[in-house]
């Protein structure tokens, strides 16, 4: 069986604390290649996950003809910039949560993947989920004491936009 081989766009602390773990045990996929803009961290990060390909730029990662799949744990506020871009360079997308800042935003990802052949996914929260859920049942103020958020009906989540993808 042939692994998707990923590409990590930056070092950022969520990538590299919980998704390139989590890749280590993947039985479809393996981290193949690390970008960021500070070569000097791209290589520590390769060599703390036994990454065999490291760039300097985000746009060489985009480049790398042996990198199917692109994981994107930037800023949120470059997460259009970078998913449009990495499916115009014909690589799948996952983007960390949010896609998109706004609802036009994340369909303009969900587009851009859709004419390059690419899909584009946002990464699920559900671990995090279970956890503010076992946080919230076991205090005694309840779940919306946690900010704001008392589940799916509740006023913050009616209030976000639906995507399909």
């Amino acid at each position: 069986m042939r692994h998707v081989r990923w590409g990590i766009l930056s070092t950022a602390r969520i990538g590299v604390r919980r998704v390139l773990p989590a890749l280590l045990r993947s039985q479809t996929g393996k981290a193949h290649a690390v970008a960021s803009r500070d070569l000097a961290r791209a290589r520590t990060v390769a060599t703390q996950f036994n990454i065999p390909r490291v760039h300097g730029s985000y746009e060489a990662l985009l480049a790398d003809a042996e990198v199917d799949a692109i994981y994107i744990p930037l800023p949120n506020s470059l997460h259009m910039e970078w998913t449009v871009r990495a499916a115009q360079a014909g690589k799948h997308v996952l983007c960390e949560k949010p896609l998109g800042l706004t609802a036009a935003q994340a369909q303009t990802m969900v587009e851009a993947a859709s004419r390059a052949g690419s899909s584009c996914k946002r990464r699920s929260c559900t671990d995090s989920t279970h956890r503010l859920t076992k946080y919230a049942g076991a205090s005694n103020r309840g779940p919306s004491a946690h900010r704001g958020w008392s589940g799916p009906r509740s006023r913050l989540a009616s209030r976000a936009p639906t995507i399909s993808v």
